[in-house]
């Protein structure tokens, strides 16, 4: 299991998955503020940063679960804008990070497997010097 981790951190601390993860956040806090402000006067249930924060996480991960909706124009349209990107954001995410963590996965395994035949040949050899000796006697 300690290989599946390993891989799994190495493949988040590439610096295109990074970059991705960046990207997310620098599109869903500004765009949650900016919700904030479009929809704070005017809809009852935006009643702090949080609520518009909530509602950006809710709707970058196309979860959309519908308790906070926009009712300005403003907000619907930061709320495509969260859509596209999130999809976007998504896709490129898994597009940078499935090959890259499946590429460090091989490479441990690889490893691991050539470490367990290294430590099989040299019992082996252990062996067959052994019976050389006895088979001298």
């Amino acid at each position: 299991m300690s290989v599946f981790y390993s891989s799994l951190f190495r493949a988040f601390t590439r610096r295109q998955t990074l970059a991705f993860v960046f990207l997310g956040n620098a599109l869903l806090f500004p765009l949650a503020f900016l919700f904030y402000g479009a929809e704070q006067e005017v809809n009852p249930l935006v009643r702090g940063y949080p609520d518009a924060l909530w509602w950006a996480f809710a709707t970058v991960t196309t979860v959309g679960y519908g308790d906070i909706t926009p009712v300005t124009n403003a907000g619907r349209l930061i709320g495509v804008v969260l859509m596209l990107g999130g999809a976007t954001c998504f896709v490129g995410f898994t597009a940078v990070f499935v090959p890259t963590f499946m590429a460090e996965f091989t490479r441990d395994i690889i490893e691991s497997e050539e470490s367990s035949l290294d430590s099989i040949e040299k019992r082996l050899i252990r062996i067959e010097q052994e019976l050389r000796r006895l088979n001298r006697r």
